[in-house]
C-alpha cells in the first residue's frame, strides 16, 4: 500500500521525476516529465537517459551528487528545453541500485540570462563609445593646448616687451589697459595650463619626476609668483617654517603649483587686511591627530612632508568640505560671481598630491570661521 501511494506521489510531481539503474537505463519516468517530452512511459522504459538528455553526464562519479546543473532535454517532436537538473544514488541492501534524477523548467531563468547577456553586451558597446569619446575629448584637449599656447607665449613676450621698454612713455590710463591685458592674458594661459593637467589626469596620463629639494625654498618661490595678486587684494602672505630648511622628495615644480593653486584659492575667498598663513613641517600621521580620520590610508608611524595654507575667510559648511576637490566643483554663494575660474584648481591639487602618494584635505569651522589646507607627503621614495 505504502509502495502504491509513494508510486502515485512521484507520477503526480510537477517536477521531472526519472530512476535510473546503474547504467543509466530509465527505470521509471513520472508523468510531469511525460507530458512535456511529448512520450509514452513505454516508449521511454529500459532507454538510456541519453535519448532524452545528451547533455547528461558520460560519468555519474565526475558529478557531484545533489549538486544542480544545467542541462537540455530533447522533447519526441525534436525541441529542446532547459533544466536545471541534479540527481542522487539509491540503494537497496547496502548496495548503490542506480540514480534519482530531478529536474524543472529552466527556460525562464534561461531567458532572464539571454536578457541579461543582452544587457551586459549593450553596455559594453556603451562603454566603448564613451572609452571613444573620452578619446575625441583628450585629443580634442591637447589640441586646443598646442594651437593656443603658442601665440599666448608669443602675445606674453610682446605684452612684456612693452611693460619693460615702453611703459615710459604711456598714460596712467594706458599702463592700467596694459596691466589689464597682461592679467587677462595670465589667466588664459593658467586655464589652458589646468585644462591639460585635469585631462592627463582623467586619462592616467599624469606624471611626477621626484627628487629631493628644500620645500621651504618652493614655498619662497610660490610667494613671489603670487605676490602681486595679493598685494592688489590687500593681503599679507605670513609664512612659518619649522626649520630653515625643510627636504622633502617629490617634483618641486608641481609642489610649487599646488602651493601657488592653494594661495590663490585662500586668497579668492579673503577679504582686505587679511593675512593668509602657509607653512611646512615634518609630521607623522598617528601622533598628529588628523580630524575625522580624513587619511586613514597613511602611515601612522612614518615621517610626512606637511604643507598647510590657512586663511581667515568665510570658511566651508561641513557638508562641502570633501565635496571641494572635484572638478568643475564651486560653492554656491551670493557673490560667486566674483570668484571666477574654471573650479579646477583643487582637483588639480588633489591630482598633483595623489601622484605623489600623499594624502590633501580641507579642515573649517563652518561659515566665517575660515579654512586651512592640508597636504602631507611621505618621505619615502
Amino acid at each position: 500500500m505504502n509502495e502504491i501511494a509513494a508510486n502515485d506521489i512521484l507520477l503526480q510531481m510537477n517536477e521531472f521525476i526519472i530512476l535510473l539503474d546503474m547504467e543509466g537505463k530509465i527505470l521509471f519516468i513520472n508523468t510531469a516529465a511525460l507530458d512535456v517530452l511529448g512520450y509514452k512511459e513505454p516508449e521511454l522504459l529500459n532507454k538510456p537517459i541519453n535519448m532524452v538528455c545528451q547533455t547528461f553526464p558520460e560519468k555519474f562519479e565526475n558529478v557531484e551528487p545533489n549538486k544542480s546543473i544545467p542541462a537540455e532535454f530533447k522533447m519526441k517532436n525534436g525541441s529542446y528545453i532547459a533544466v536545471v537538473m541534479s540527481f542522487s544514488t539509491f540503494s537497496a541492501k547496502g548496495q548503490k541500485n542506480g540514480f534519482i534524477v530531478t529536474a524543472s523548467d529552466n527556460g525562464e531563468q534561461l531567458a532572464l540570462q539571454k536578457k541579461l547577456s543582452e544587457i551586459v553586451g549593450e553596455l559594453e558597446i556603451t562603454v566603448e563609445k564613451l572609452k571613444k569619446s573620452e578619446e575625441l575629448r583628450h585629443g580634442y584637449i591637447g589640441m586646443v593646448y598646442h594651437e593656443l599656447k603658442s601665440p599666448l607665449t608669443s602675445a606674453k613676450g610682446a605684452l612684456a616687451l612693452i611693460a619693460g621698454n615702453m611703459s615710459a612713455g604711456l598714460t596712467d590710463a594706458q599702463k592700467e589697459l596694459l596691466n589689464i591685458a597682461k592679467t587677462g592674458h595670465e589667466r588664459l594661459l593658467s586655464m589652458i595650463e589646468e585644462l591639460r593637467d585635469a585631462s592627463k589626469m582623467e586619462s592616467g596620463t599624469f606624471g611626477v619626476v621626484k627628487y629631493s629639494f628644500d620645500i621651504n625654498r618652493s614655498v619662497d618661490m610660490a610667494a613671489e609668483l603670487t605676490a602681486y595678486d595679493l598685494s592688489a587684494k590687500k593681503l599679507r602672505l605670513v609664512k612659518f617654517y619649522s626649520s630653515p630648511a625643510l627636504t622633502m622628495f617629490g617634483d618641486e615644480n608641481r609642489i610649487i603649483q599646488v602651493i601657488i593653486n592653494l594661495i590663490n584659492n585662500a586668497a579668492k575667498f579673503s577679504s582686505e587686511n587679511q593675512a593668509i598663513e602657509i607653512g611646512t613641517l615634518k609630521v607623522k600621521p598617528g601622533a598628529d591627530a588628523i580630524k575625522n580620520g580624513v587619511i586613514e590610508k597613511a602611515m601612522r608611524n612614518e615621517p610626512y612632508t606637511m604643507l598647510y595654507v590657512r586663511d581667515c575667510g568665510r570658511g566651508i559648511k561641513k557638508e562641502f568640505v570633501e565635496m571641494i576637490f572635484g572638478k568643475y566643483f564651486q560653492v554656491k554663494t551670493e557673490d560667486a560671481g566674483k570668484h571666477k575660474g574654471m573650479g579646477l584648481g583643487l582637483a588639480i591639487v588633489k591630482g598633483i598630491v595623489e601622484a605623489h602618494k600623499g594624502f590633501v584635505w580641507a579642515e573649517s569651522e563652518g561659515e566665517g570661521k575660515g579654512t586651512v589646507f592640508k597636504a602631507i607627503f611621505p618621505d619615502t621614495v
